[in-house]
Formats: C-alpha cells, structure tokens, sequence
C-alpha cells in the first residue's frame, strides 16, 4: 500500500548528527506556544547516524487508542492538541517508532518541591504532555528542521503531489533515496539545479527585472541612436566652431596690435619729453654762464677807464 500522508525523514548517508535539527525545533515549539521539547531525537549507532521522529503512519495507531482525540488525522498527518492531552501515555506504547514520548516542564516555583519518576515518566503534581512531530504547524514555511539541516539530510515528502521540500543547502540527488522510501520508480523529485530555486516571489521578481532591463536596453539604444547622428553631424559643428574660433582670434590680435601701436607712440612722446626737459637745466647754465662773463668784461672796462694814483 502507497504513503498518503505527508511527513518529515532523514537521510543517514549525508546526516552528520549535529543537533541542528533538535535545537530548532524546541526554538520554534517556544515561538509557536508549544511545549518547548525537541520533537524528534537524533539517533547515534554503528549502522549510520539520524534523526528519529514521527513518519505520521496512514493508519495512525497512536490517535486510534488517544482516548481523548487530542491525537487527529488531520491536514494529511497526525496532528496533536495538547489542551487535551492527559499524559495517559497509551500512545507512546502503541507507536511502532517510538517517536512519541511524555514530557512536562517544571514550574520555577516548585522546581526545587517536585519529583520526577523517571519509571513511569511524570511529574508530580505537573501535567504530563505527548511529544511528538507536529510538522511545524502554524509555521508558513513548514517543518523547520528541513530548512536550517547544514547538510540538507532532511527533506519533507508529498507522497500524493510530489512536491517534495528539501533543504536550502542540499547539493546531492535525492532520487534513490525517495525512491526507497515510497517504492515507486517515479518519484519526480526536484533536479540538483533546482533544489535552491526561487520561489514564486522570487520569480515575479526576476520578471519585474527583466523588464525593467529591457526598458533600460530599450533607452539605451535610444541615446546611442542620438549619439551616433550627434557624431555625423559633429564634422559640420567642428568647422563652424573653427572658424568662429579664428574670427576671434583675429579680432582679439587685431586689437592687441592697435594697443600695442599706441603703446609705442606713447612711450616715443615720453621720452621725447624727457629729452626736452633735460635740456631744459642745461640751456639755463649757458645763459647764467653768459652773464657771468658778460658782467666780468663790464668790470673790467671799468677798471681800466679810471685812473690811477700814479697818473693824477
């Protein structure tokens, strides 16, 4: 007879027991308002290595003897309601697994009072509760052992769709292994290329992208168009701004010369000026000179007019 319900197995070849799986599940149980126990137990022997936890049997003899039906076959797996549960433990004997355990947590206040009977496996004066894999739910993205395995050795199997979970970070093929598991020849599992493909949100996205890309190759091309008719008209701009260029350049020499000219005769009416005004000095030292000699002369014709004592 062929699996119907869905459920969570490991695969020993590529299980390392690191304990991954145990700790994320008390830390999702705790965030779902579960009893934060692990759900499943990683199991250590010479045959292999592997987590041990609940294959959600088809007929589910566990929820047949539940005298209280907190144990249902509901949602394609057993799920457990733990409001109801009374810790009578008749399912932990009838599991074929042993994947089903009874458990309760201590209150502070009387951590120090109670005590626990390891024989029969309760606690005094504490409800005891059934443990046992309840496939993450109320989790959106299932069961969290899958998603945090290093070596993705966990995997979720859809026995009616097929449309098997595996872990983020598997990198072999998981073919022969579901095909031992489900004894069928097809089991359609995800390539190894696929096994970290994107999800559907992840996919309009890369759409929405490609799009966007287009649009911006399509503008692209747009201003390479325009750039190319820029560069075959750019030979006629060139020579228009070449010669505009050489008129001013013209005008602008044109001017300097003209300034250059007039600061040539200015400097020729300075010197001349200063020529003048240095003969200026020199013309009035022969004019005092002159008179100088001229008055000389006056005396001495003088002096020779008037006679002397020897002469009178």
């Amino acid at each position: 007879m062929s699996k119907l319900n869905k459920f969570v197995i490991c695969n020993p070849d590529l299980c390392i027991a690191c304990n991954a799986c145990m700790k994320t599940c008390i830390k999702n149980a705790y965030v779902r308002g579960r009893l934060s126990k692990a759900r499943l137990d990683v199991l250590k022997r010479e045959s292999g290595k592997m987590p041990n936890q609940c294959r959600q049997c088809d007929d589910a003899p566990c929820a047949n003897v539940c005298p209280t039906s907190a144990l249902r076959l509901t949602n394609s797996c057993v799920e457990l309601h733990e409001e109801l549960c009374i810790g009578c433990k008749l399912c932990t004997i009838v599991c074929p697994y042993g994947c089903i355990y009874i458990e309760g947590e201590i209150q502070p206040s009387a951590k120090d009072e109670a005590e626990r009977h390891m024989e029969i496996g309760c606690v005094s004066g504490i409800k005891s509760l059934a443990v046992k894999c309840d496939m993450c739910s109320g989790r959106d993205d299932g069961p969290a052992c899958v998603d945090i395995c290093p070596k993705g050795a966990l995997l979720l199997v859809e026995p009616i769709s097929l449309e098997h979970k595996f872990g983020k970070k598997l990198k072999a093929d998981m073919t022969p292994f579901l095909q031992m598991i489900l004894n069928k020849d097809e089991v359609m599992p995800k390539k190894v290329e696929e096994i970290e493909g994107p999800t559907p949100n992840q996919e309009a996205q890369t759409k929405e992208n490609l799009e966007k890309t287009k649009d911006s190759k399509e503008n692209l091309d747009k201003v390479a168009q325009k750039d190319s008719s820029n560069l075959e008209n750019k030979p006629n701009l060139d020579k228009k701004t070449a010669e505009s260029n050489l008129a001013n350049l013209k005008a602008k020499t044109e001017s300097n010369l003209d300034d250059k000219s007039s600061e040539k005769k200015l400097v020729k009416e300075a010197k001349v000026s200063d020529k003048e005004t240095s003969k200026e000095p020199n013309l009035n030292e022969n004019l005092a000179d002159k008179s100088l000699n001229l008055d000389t002369k006056d005396a001495s014709s003088e002096h020779a007019k008037t006679p002397t004592q020897s002469e009178i």
